[in-house]
């Protein structure tokens, strides 16, 4: 803590106060400067803020009460302490009201006592800074967060839209299109699938390649698989002659799956 970050004002109308409060505070990690009036106190402020202002209570033209009131709007985050003589309970209260007074000391003081409610302000200062900068600092990270969440949403809808169209294609197709995974489950199907090729009928997604395809398909799928290429073929289908792709997906060291492609016959040389 450097005392050029840490200035404790000392306002009072009586200068011999001012040099007592000087001098007890001549040793401390803070830097003390002094004010004998309220309206000068505030020039000094506009021009060096201080994180503790301690003033007197009743001063000739401006009180105390008056001043911190106006340095509130002028160092927002000050700690604002009233030290005097002459304080009673309505006094005290107008100062917590219109100042937004931290403590209320007693003069004569106790040095100790003084000394450590300044040391306790510094901190108190220390720890509202701190506050402020964490808050500062989740404002921004919340509207960070709110940007993220924006941009996902709309990568999530622009996706959506992506997929519901793919599929749509999918469905459109005028072959038939199915999906394995490398594990050697069907994952995707249309309905071309059921719709030229009654033997193979409706293929849910989870299903076991060899459970679903008859054995001069899979026969071929597995050729296929074992060559780690893909493939071009003719075979019959319930009585239906078709025309076979089997394309892999990704490379060999990225295999996904693949692709099996039917097309009926005649329809490849119409």
């Amino acid at each position: 803590m450097s005392s050029a970050e840490h200035t404790v004002l000392f306002v009072d109308d009586e200068r011999n106060i001012l040099s007592t409060l000087r001098r007890l505070c001549r040793r401390e990690p803070f830097e003390a400067i002094t004010a004998a009036s309220g309206p000068e106190a505030l020039d000094i402020l506009r021009e060096r803020p201080a994180c503790v202002i301690i003033s007197d209570f009743r001063m000739p033209g401006m009180t105390g009460v008056e001043m911190l009131a106006h340095a509130k709007d002028i160092v927002p985050d000050s700690v604002r302490i009233i030290l005097s003589g002459y304080a009673d309970t309505q006094s005290v209260v107008e100062a917590i009201n219109k100042g937004e007074v931290y403590r209320f000391l007693a003069k004569p003081w106790d040095d100790q006592e003084l000394l450590t409610v300044i040391r306790q302000s510094i901190e108190h200062w220390e720890l509202k800074r701190t506050n402020a900068a964490l808050e500062e600092q989740l404002k921004r990270q919340n509207q960070e967060l709110q940007r993220l969440n924006e941009n996902l949403e709309a990568i999530v809808t622009e996706r959506t839209r992506s997929l519901v169209f793919a599929q749509e294609v999918l469905e459109n197709l005028p072959l038939g299109v199915i999906g394995v995974s490398r594990e050697g489950e069907v994952m995707v199907t249309n309905s071309f699938v059921s719709a030229r090729f009654p033997d193979l009928g409706p293929i849910p997604p989870g299903e076991d390649v060899g459970d679903v395809l008859p054995g001069e398909l899979m026969h071929l799928v597995q050729a296929s698989i074992a060559g780690a290429g893909d493939g071009v073929y003719e075979c019959d289908i319930g009585g239906v002659q078709v025309h076979l792709t089997i394309a892999h997906l990704g490379r060999k060291e990225n295999d996904r799956g693949y692709l099996v492609v039917l097309r009926p016959r005649e329809e490849v040389c119409a």
